[in-house]
């Protein structure tokens, strides 16, 4: 009878304290999961605080009229007369989909790799610490 005590016993810490790990490693996952996505919510927050603030230098210089300085003045004029001003916003207009596209999704990964790290990590913790 005592054998069968101790086995279960055993049986039982064994495999509570597996649990209890389990637990508390997870939570740790959780814990920096809960950092990871306000990360990629801030991200997003950057791409279009970027985005708007080229879109609003562009409609800038578009609308310059030039009342400050005869020299800034000519400047943009030449690089109207030129077509400089206007190839920029359409190349922009016609790559900014992608690169900021690009932007959002390297900022995924780099979440995205962070999280499995660790996961990977606590698991092989886990795994080295079942007897």
């Amino acid at each position: 009878m005592g054998r069968i005590v101790s086995f279960l016993g055993s049986f039982v810490a064994k495999w509570g304290g597996a649990i209890i790990r389990f637990g508390l490693m997870f939570g740790m996952v959780m814990f920096f999961a809960k950092f990871a996505v306000p990360f990629f919510v801030d991200l997003m927050d950057a791409v279009a605080f970027i985005l708007s603030r080229v879109n609003a230098l562009i409609d800038y210089i578009n609308s310059y009229t030039g009342n400050t300085d005869e020299l800034i003045t000519l400047f943009f004029n030449v690089l109207k007369s030129i077509g400089f001003i206007d190839a920029f916003r359409d190349a922009y207009t016609l790559f900014k989909p992608i690169f900021f596209t690009l932007i959002v999704v390297l900022g995924g990964k780099i979440v995205m790799r962070f999280l499995s790290l660790f996961a990977r990590l606590l698991n092989y913790l886990f795994i080295s610490r079942i007897d």
